[in-house]
């Protein structure tokens, strides 16, 4: 199914209806200068997720991040075992010109240039470990 969008506003899907993965950003995304944030309910680490809209209707997956699904959208592929990492470090953030692939250890090497690497994240998202 798709929505033609009128005025940049989706309308509301019927009961039954599968938003495609661009009618699913688009519903989520808040669009500002500098980061997009994301309409969803966080996961416990602070970082927007939607449901998959890539896998088969009648399968359960897990969610999806939102940023990788606007990395998807807006630039392609993500290469098996790399990572989509924030230059802005904002979780919630899905403006793809602050996204940048790496691997994981680009992405704790970034972490750790930045000075989050000892005491980890803190404010909202973080979970408490202990």
């Amino acid at each position: 199914m798709t929505h033609a969008l009128m005025d940049g506003v989706l309308p509301l899907p019927r009961k039954g209806d599968r938003l495609s993965a661009a009618e699913l950003y688009e519903k989520n995304v808040i669009r500002a200068d500098g980061c997009w944030g994301w309409r969803g309910v966080p996961n416990a680490c602070g970082y927007g997720k939607t449901q998959n809209p890539f896998r088969p209707a009648d399968v359960r997956t897990q969610p999806m991040l939102a940023h990788r699904l606007s990395w998807l959208l807006h630039r392609g592929a993500i290469p098996e075992g790399m990572c989509v990492c924030h230059h802005c470090d904002n979780p919630i953030c899905t403006n793809p010109e602050h996204l940048f692939l790496g691997s994981h250890q680009d992405n704790m090497n970034d972490r750790g240039r930045k000075g989050r690497a000892s005491g980890g994240r803190t404010g909202p998202g973080r979970r408490d470990r202990g």
